[in-house]
């Protein structure tokens, strides 16, 4: 426990000042880096576990090291290019360039399905989160944003803990997280929505009480999915933490799991909806 104190008080004000901070340039890398190690400890998870499955050989490195660079290329070439969506193409030809390569140098057919598959959710899983937190900064207000976003889905893992620790008795997805319960589900719900209600009113974004209620209820609902998800990936490959990088917290996913899949629905409801 102490460990895991020690961690949260060094790395989450590191996350907060380069976010406050305002600078692109800072905020561009971070996330460029955050995609680089999401995808390393997707992959990581699941290329040796796929392989397994097919042969006995130890897992070649190619498909992590090709997994990184696409990840890193397609949300540093939004940071370098700006939203517009076609700054992007240079990341995906690379990302599509390396599936053509690993099934070239695949020891045989099997091999090369499984390394593809593993990098296609590899890569998805690691980078599309981030891209669209990248996009949400790019705003007007951008900061606002990306700070509703944490707001709802830290709230709703509060929430979502305690409500679950004092009320839960039902069970919500046993195989896939045997400790979470419908009462913790629902508690998380209501606690991103009134996370996002105070965040709106004291920063003074100006959304439709309506819209930010059904945002955070949507948002929190897929941020609860993105926990469900990394707990089940871990489960599949037998590992209790998705890396390192964290003492005593695990990996970055362990952290940010819910984060990256509520941001394309805040990205939407900022977009089209509100």
């Amino acid at each position: 426990m102490k460990q895991r104190i020690i961690t949260a008080v060094i790395a989450l004000p590191i996350f907060l000042v380069v976010l406050l901070s305002g600078n692109k340039d800072y905020v561009g890398l971070l996330l460029t880096a955050c995609a680089g190690i999401s995808t390393y400890e997707a992959v990581s998870m699941l290329v040796s576990k796929f392989e397994g499955l097919v042969s006995d050989k130890k897992y070649s490195n190619r498909a992590l090291l090709l997994s990184v660079v696409s990840s890193v290329l397609i949300v540093f070439s939004l940071y370098v290019w700006g939203p517009e969506y076609s700054s992007v193409v240079m990341g995906f030809l690379f990302y599509f360039l390396g599936l053509i390569i690993v099934s070239f140098i695949s020891g045989d057919n099997a091999l090369a399905v499984v390394r593809i598959a593993a990098i296609v959710v590899g890569v998805s899983y690691g980078s599309f989160g981030w891209f669209f937190i990248w996009d949400l900064f790019s705003l007007q207000n951008g900061i606002y944003f990306v700070g509703l976003l944490c707001t709802i889905v830290w709230s709703g893992d509060t929430g979502a803990y305690f409500g679950g620790k004092s009320f839960g008795k039902h069970k919500l997805a046993p195989r896939m997280s045997p400790n979470k319960t419908w009462e913790g589900s629902v508690s998380g719900i209501l606690c991103s929505s009134l996370g996002a209600y105070i965040f709106c009113y004291f920063s003074n974004i100006a959304l439709p009480t309506s819209g930010i209620i059904g945002m955070a209820i949507l948002a929190g609902m897929t941020a609860q999915i993105g926990d469900l998800v990394e707990s089940t990936v871990k489960r599949f490959s037998d590992v209790k933490d998705s890396g390192f990088i964290f003492p005593g917290h695990g990996g970055l996913l362990d952290r940010v799991d819910g984060v990256i899949f509520a941001a394309p629905v805040v990205w939407a409801f900022i977009h089209y909806i509100l």
